[in-house]
């Protein structure tokens, strides 16, 4: 999706544009005229001074009309704000594409100068999320939940991996138990503090392993309550759609950002969610294809949706009916 910016090309007020590669200790600045000529590069810290010194920089250089910035919502985040509130219109722009790296080659100066240039094509840079809004609360707290979900994943997987190769007797005590039960269980047992022999070595690493489980769960249960309680009180309209639970609500919050202006129609939240069909026509032959682009963590949030509403929702069944019967009478 890409902004529509203001064009320094066109404007003589705002006759120049900057560039910045973002990096976890330092970020590079290229300054670039409106004709895309090189006027300045110079790198500084990723840090409160070194984003004050970046800002003292721009200002000095006359009026900049944007500054593209490479990963606004990740290594560039804390710079992204900085020059927000320095009143500086900023735009997310892609990384360099390998092609362009073989061409130009591969330095700090180089991709933010790209980054510039980026801006002024007007092509594959798009308005910045902002990240001081309570979607930016729910980022924090979805990130931290999944991370903990997949954590249990993996120890509820490792338990089950060590009870096949426990002692009869262990596995005994255990077989048939559904994981809940069995996380349960073994986090409710007793084992000895004295390990001996390997029935005592594998009952005392399962209760470890289970309380492990139970802990993770319990902490990614109460991120879910911190973010249902955010979601109600500043997206009640979206958690109120059918089939939309608080995890799937807290994902396209997610995936649209703080500024949801910056998705200006449906067409373009269902290409950000790579759900829009893609042209892929030749000759007389018309045809599409399926997007795989996008951001695919909201494409599965959509997805969770549909499957709802495909078996509970009225609407939602007619429709699917409604389409299928005229997609087996194009068919013939």
């Amino acid at each position: 999706m890409n902004g529509h910016l203001p064009s320094p090309v066109n404007d003589p007020a705002a006759a120049l544009v900057a560039g910045v590669d973002t990096h976890t200790d330092t970020h590079t600045l290229a300054i670039l005229s409106a004709q895309g000529g090189v006027i300045a590069t110079e790198t500084f810290p990723a840090d409160g001074r070194g984003y004050a010194d970046m800002i003292t920089m721009l200002n000095d250089a006359g009026s900049v009309a944007v500054v593209g910035v490479e990963g606004t919502n990740s290594f560039g985040a804390g710079l992204t704000r900085a020059l927000v509130d320095g009143g500086f219109d900023v735009q997310e722009v892609l990384r360099p594409t390998r092609q362009v790296r073989r061409m130009d080659g591969k330095s700090d100066p180089i991709d933010a100068v790209a980054a510039a240039r980026t801006v002024l094509a007007d092509h594959g840079a798009s308005n910045a999320k902002d990240t001081t809004t309570p979607a930016e609360q729910v980022r924090f707290l979805l990130v931290a939940r999944t991370q903990l979900v997949r954590s249990t994943t993996a120890i509820a997987n490792s338990i089950q991996s060590l009870l096949v190769t426990a002692p009869e007797q262990v596995r005994a005590k255990y077989r048939g138990l559904n994981t809940a039960s069995l996380v349960t269980r073994l986090s409710q047992s007793r084992p000895g503090k004295q390990i001996t022999d390997v029935a005592d070595a594998a009952k005392y690493t399962l209760k470890h392993l289970a309380q492990a489980h139970t802990d993770a769960r319990q902490r990614a249960d109460a991120l879910k309550k911190q973010m249902h309680q955010i979601l109600k009180t500043h997206y009640p309209r979206l958690l109120a759609v059918y089939g939309v639970g608080p995890i799937v609500a807290a994902q396209l919050v997610v995936t649209i950002g703080g500024n949801p202006d910056r998705v200006r129609s449906e067409a373009a939240f269902a290409s950000l969610c790579g759900v829009a069909p893609i042209p892929a026509s030749s000759g007389k032959t018309v045809r599409h294809r399926l997007n795989r682009g996008g951001d695919r963590r909201g494409n599965a949030a959509l997805y969770q949706i549909v499957l709802t509403r495909m078996q509970r929702d009225k609407r939602t069944q007619d429709y699917v009916e409604r389409r299928t019967q005229e997609e087996s009478r194009n068919e013939k």
